[in-house]
C-alpha cells in the first residue's frame, strides 16, 4: 500500500510540474504576441507628426520609447486610451515622463510656387 501511495503522490506531482509548465508557456507565448502587435496597435491611432515623434525617440531613446510604446499598446488595447494621438501629444507625453525628444524642424517660404528653407531665403536663393 505505501508503494502505491508513493506512486500516487509522485503521478500529482508531476501532473502539477506539467500544468505549471503549460501555463508558464502560455504566458510567455501572450507576451511575445503583444511584443509583435504593439506596433501595429501603436501605428493604427499615430496621426499628424506622431509617427515622426516616435521614430525620432526611437533612434534617440530606444528602450524608453519601446516602454512607452509597449504601455501606450496595451492601454490602448485595454480601451483606457482611445482616440487618435497627435505628435503634439506624444510629445509631451515624453516631455512628462523627463525624455528629451530632439525633432528636425525647418521653417519653409513658400515663394511663387516653391519652398525655400529659411536659409536659401537669405542667401537670396
Amino acid at each position: 500500500m505505501a508503494e502505491d501511495e508513493y506512486a500516487e503522490r509522485w503521478k500529482q506531482r508531476k501532473l502539477q510540474e506539467m500544468k505549471k509548465l503549460l501555463s508558464e508557456k502560455a504566458e510567455e507565448g501572450k507576451g511575445e504576441e503583444m511584443k509583435l502587435d504593439w506596433r501595429k496597435t501603436l501605428s493604427s491611432v499615430l496621426t499628424g507628426r506622431g509617427p515622426e515623434v516616435f521614430k525620432a525617440a526611437e533612434k534617440q531613446h530606444p528602450k524608453a520609447a519601446l516602454s512607452v510604446g509597449m504601455e501606450l499598446a496595451r492601454l490602448i488595447h485595454e480601451g483606457r486610451v482611445a482616440g487618435p494621438i497627435t505628435g503634439e501629444t506624444l510629445y509631451q507625453l515624453f516631455r512628462s515622463l523627463g525624455i528629451r525628444v530632439r525633432l528636425d524642424t525647418e521653417i519653409v517660404y513658400l515663394e511663387h510656387g516653391e519652398k525655400k528653407t529659411i536659409g536659401e531665403k537669405m542667401r537670396g536663393e
